[in-house]
């Protein structure tokens, strides 16, 4: 699985010796989770459109999102935003298969998300979540948690996290986690950011993910993201900041019905 998960995603990595046993257990608490029914259709995301029709997921207000509509196209970045609660990174979770929608639907090349097999779609996934997560293990490890990268200097230095290698006692061997070296939020957000965007997965779901980063970082990383989508990559991005929208092809406001009953 490339879809990286916070808190509100409602899926958790456990300890794990490497990356891979982190993956397997993060599947397997997926497949535990009752809301979402096992599909057993596949479609191949590259080069494929995505629509969010009338999309409208259950909130503990309301409905966020509430009624959301968009064509989102590949080799283009699309930006969700809107007010803090309206949906956004539960529309990206929606997307992910990770939510039911209470109604509307997501489809892939006309395909509903919820008849796709879950794993399948995962593996074409890449997926930054506000607190991107790290396992106990190395860096190296870390970085190719769902997968290995396509050029992990050139992905490093775009995310900035070149700087932060440089500075680790052991480099890409530095042991992360309990017992090991503990990053800043910032430093996780470079990590996450280089794992992302090194990702050979044809559909890119990014969360805030200039949030904790300098203005200079900041716009290397947009440079990538645009570069990711020129490449052929369907980009979608949460984000407030007017840096970000301005690279967008796309901007998608979501909203929320605070007075649905739910």
């Amino acid at each position: 699985m490339r879809a990286e998960s916070d808190s509100n995603g409602g899926v958790e990595f456990h300890a794990a010796q490497n990356g891979k046993a982190a993956s397997d257990k993060a599947f397997a608490l997926i497949e535990q989770c009752p809301e979402l029914r096992a599909g057993t259709r596949t479609v191949d995301a590259t080069g494929a459109t995505i629509q969010l029709d009338q999309l409208s997921v259950a909130g503990r207000d309301g409905m966020s999102p509430y009624l959301l509509s968009a064509h989102i196209m590949p080799g283009q970045v699309a930006v969700l935003t809107g007010a803090n609660g309206a949906g956004k990174s539960t529309a990206i979770q929606a997307l992910a298969g990770l939510v039911t929608p209470t109604g509307g639907r997501v489809r892939v090349d006309g395909v509903n998300v919820a008849d796709l097999d879950r794993a399948a779609w995962w593996r074409q996934l890449s997926w930054l979540a506000q607190r991107p997560v790290l396992v106990p293990g190395t860096v190296a490890e870390n970085l190719a948690l769902f997968g290995p990268l396509a050029d992990l200097e050139s992905v490093c230095r775009a995310a900035g996290f070149d700087e932060v290698l440089a500075d680790l006692p052991d480099g890409l061997d530095t042991v992360l986690g309990r017992g090991g070296t503990r990053l800043s939020l910032g430093q996780r957000q470079r990590l996450g950011l280089a794992r992302a965007l090194g990702s050979k997965a044809p559909v890119l779901l990014l969360d805030e993910p200039t949030a904790h980063l300098d203005e200079v970082t900041e716009a290397t990383v947009l440079r990538a993201i645009s570069e990711r989508a020129r490449a052929g990559a369907t980009v979608v991005v949460v984000a407030h900041r007017d840096s970000v929208l301005a690279i967008a092809d796309e901007v998608i406001r979501v909203e929320a019905d605070r007075h649905a009953t739910v």
